[in-house]
């Protein structure tokens, strides 16, 4: 009778602990945030071989394959990146990837340069041909194979500048091939279900299988587009979607089913009365690609693109025209810049919780400072196309080459799983709190939140632009775990905290733990019970 006597007391200690320490459990998945992105180099793209076969004025599309380059060397870097160069052809090579170097004079010298594995070649398979003749689009994207397939696919989007009038018009938009670019076998064309001709035709990307089967059921691949002057919608769009649900392969000239998971309003029928766009949105902007992050429970959807910065008009770099030479959308100052959405809001618009305009990014990154070719202020196009290699962390972006003796280049982060996660609900903070942990009592671990407000300037004057420590205290004073020390942007975030590979593993007891953010400090108890 002793030891049941003995398990309900302690049973009912942790009990009285639990409401001692008013515990709330709670279960967030995290979000990758601009800082777990590594920068880890650049490498070139292979040297110009003939007037068709060159990567210069290219890196419109791009998809990275696991399976690729299997007798590469052994340097961290597996697998190949199957893309588009030149853009007035949109012919697709497949390439090699080499250890990235990290140049701080931007010497292309110094780089790494990628083999060719398989040459240029039209993989269109003379279905897009008028898309073609106008300032073309394209997206790409890898898959093994899926339901009733026999073989892994490339699957295309391309689209033209112009569409709303002419043979281009009428012409659907996606397609899919086999990997041997030398024979294709390219299968379509088909329509998406989308909003317009400007909304579902350019970057494509895949989507996690655990993500899909919840949210987006058999369907693999996400589709989209950003066209300026606010054509496609104002602001990145993007429609899920899996032609096998429709046919292996479907009908040519079908129309696929689609799942709109991002659709901004759009002007392409006219001004409309009531806009919804993205945040600081410019009709300059310039949004080329995109992917789906993961690292560990972390995850973010991503677009890379040039943004527009200051007043924008419709003219010239000089000022507003119509008939001017270089005439388009422009802007005081672009950026080279990475936009970070929830995952978590496409779900609730998936599922018709959340309207398709209302998802807005939780972080903006600017990436010129790596860029290799940025002559000034008002360049246009600083990064091309995205792929991500999901086993290994690595994401990969396009810089193309378009000024003389430039060669295009392919810049590299490693995605690092984040021990820290903003929680995005569209809504930031307004005052600083740090919460009580979960679990509590705990062994060995425990999750501790806290809240820094929005950045206006008290909010920056008081966190010392944003500087945050959290640390771990027994009950002498004495720290025995730093776990935050770092600038943060206004969030609500979450850090895991590991009793064993503290001081090399802490007796239990109770502990505090403090946050100090400029002239805010708070500290809560923890119970750690083996």
């Amino acid at each position: 009778m002793e030891p049941k006597k003995y398990l309900i007391q302690k049973r009912l200690i942790i009990f009285l602990l639990l409401i001692l320490f008013n515990i709330q459990q709670k279960n967030y998945s995290q979000l990758i945030q601009p800082e777990d992105l590594v920068y880890k180099g650049a490498f070139l793209t292979p040297e110009w071989v003939s007037d068709t076969e060159f990567w210069e004025y290219g890196g419109m599309a791009m998809t990275y394959y696991p399976l690729g380059d299997p007798d590469g060397p052994n340097d961290g870097y597996p697998g190949s990146i199957i893309g588009a160069g030149y853009d007035a052809l949109q012919y697709f090579s497949e390439i090699s990837i080499p250890e990235p170097v990290i140049s701080p004079t931007k010497n292309i010298n110094e780089l790494n340069t990628a083999k060719t594995l398989q040459p240029f070649s039209d993989v269109t398979g003379g279905l897009f041909a008028p898309l073609l003749a106008e300032m073309p689009r394209v997206g790409v994207a890898y898959l093994p194979k899926q339901a009733g397939q026999t073989s892994d696919k490339l699957y295309y989007c391309w689209g033209a500048h112009f569409q709303e009038a002419g043979e281009s018009s009428d012409m659907p938009s996606h397609s899919w091939s086999n990997l041997d670019l030398s024979n294709p076998q390219t299968t379509g064309a088909w329509w998406i279900d989308c909003a317009s001709n400007y909304s579902g035709n350019d970057y494509m990307f895949t989507i996690p299988k655990e993500w899909a089967d919840a949210n987006t059921p058999g369907m693999r691949l996400v589709s989209g587009r950003y066209r300026d002057g606010g054509w496609s919608g104002y602001g990145p769009s993007l429609y899920a979607f899996g032609p096998w649900l429709d046919g292996n392969p479907p009908p040519n000239g079908d129309t696929l089913t689609t799942i709109t998971l991002l659709q901004y309003t759009d002007n392409y029928n006219g001004e409309p009365d009531t806009v919804y766009q993205l945040n600081n949105y410019a009709h300059s902007d310039e949004w080329s690609g995109g992917a789906w992050l993961t690292a560990g429970n972390n995850s973010a959807v991503i677009f890379v693109g040039t943004k527009g910065i200051g007043d924008t008009w419709y003219g010239n770099e000089n000022g507003p025209c119509l008939d001017c030479d270089n005439r388009g959308w422009w802007s005081t100052e672009f950026q080279g810049q990475i936009l970070f959405y929830d995952p978590r809001d496409f779900a609730k618009v998936a599922k018709g919780t959340m309207k398709p305009y209302e998802p807005q990014p939780y972080a903006v990154m600017n990436i010129d400072n790596v860029l290799f070719y940025i002559r000034s202020s008002q360049q246009w196009y600083h990064v091309g196309a995205a792929c991500y290699d999901s086993q290994n962390h690595f994401l990969y972006i396009f810089e193309s080459g378009r000024f003389e003796d430039d060669r295009t280049l392919v810049h590299v982060w490693e995605v690092k799983e984040s021990t820290t996660d903003v929680e995005s609900n569209g809504i930031l903070p307004t005052e600083f709190k740090l919460y009580q942990n979960y679990p509590n009592p705990f062994n060995p671990t425990t999750t501790i939140e806290y809240s820094i407000p929005t950045s206006s300037p008290l909010a920056k004057r008081r966190t010392e632009e944003g500087f945050v420590t959290l640390k771990i205290y027994d009950v002498l004073g004495r720290e025995v775990a730093t776990l935050v020390n770092k600038k943060q942007s206004p969030g609500i975030y979450k850090v895991t905290f590991d009793a064993k590979s503290a001081a090399g593993g802490l007796p239990s007891g109770v502990y505090i733990y403090q946050i100090r953010a400029g002239s805010f400090e708070q500290s809560k108890k923890l119970l750690l019970m083996k």
